[in-house]
This record gives structure tokens, sequence and C-alpha cells, in this order.
């Protein structure tokens, strides 16, 4: 009896730790265009004071590291990259030198990777 609970308990351990996170080849793909572009955006923002833009890339590096575990923890990741897909959306709208076509190509990567996030959240 003793090795049947200590078995379920396992079993319903290992079911609740899959359903808490995300496979890394599911979310990286999508994750890391939006974390490089997020990055080119805030490095190449002249506008922003040194401790914003330190604070901004501090911001994609925890999202890294995050994104570096599998399964990915979805609590965390989902904090992590919201505020980012959000800065990496208001550079996409403000980008001039984008075409529309472009600009709604790259959003919608920001869009997969938050119904991707809010899909686990749910």
């Amino acid at each position: 009896m003793k090795n049947l609970l200590l078995g379920l308990c396992l079993t319903l351990a290992s079911c609740v730790g899959t359903s808490t996170g995300y496979s890394r080849a599911n979310v990286a793909p999508a994750a890391e265009i939006v974390l490089e572009r997020h990055d080119a955006y805030v490095q190449s923002d002249l506008q922003l004071d040194p401790t914003a833009q330190l604070g901004y890339l501090t911001e994609s590096q925890v999202a890294r590291s995050i994104l570096a575990q599998d399964p990915v923890p979805a609590l965390p990741f989902r904090n992590a990259m919201l505020p980012v897909i959000e800065r990496q959306d208001e550079y996409l709208d403000a980008d001039t030198r984008l075409t529309a076509p472009q600009r709604v190509t790259r959003k919608r990567t920001s869009e997969l990777l938050r119904r991707l996030l809010d899909s686990n959240n749910k």
C-alpha cells in the first residue's frame, strides 16, 4: 500500500510539473525573435538614459535565463516576457522605417507569443 501511494504521488507530481511549464522547443523560436528585436531597439534608442537602457536589457536577460530551462516555468516566463513584448511592440509601432506589411508580420510574432503565454494562464 505504501509503495502504491508513493507511486501515485510521484505520478501526480510529474503531471503537475509538466502542466505548469512550456516545452522550450514550443516557445523558444518566437521568444528569441522578440527578445532580439527588443534588445536591438533598446540599444539603438538614443533617447533612453543609461539607467533605463540597462533596466530594459536586464529584463530581457531575465527572460532569457528563464527560457534556458526545459520545461520553461510558465508564470515566471510570462511575467518576464510581457513587459518585453509590450515594449518591443511600442518600438515596432514607432519605427517609421518599416512598411505596414513588415510591421504586421513582426507583430504577428508578438501575438503568437502572447497567445501561447495566455493559453497556460487560464
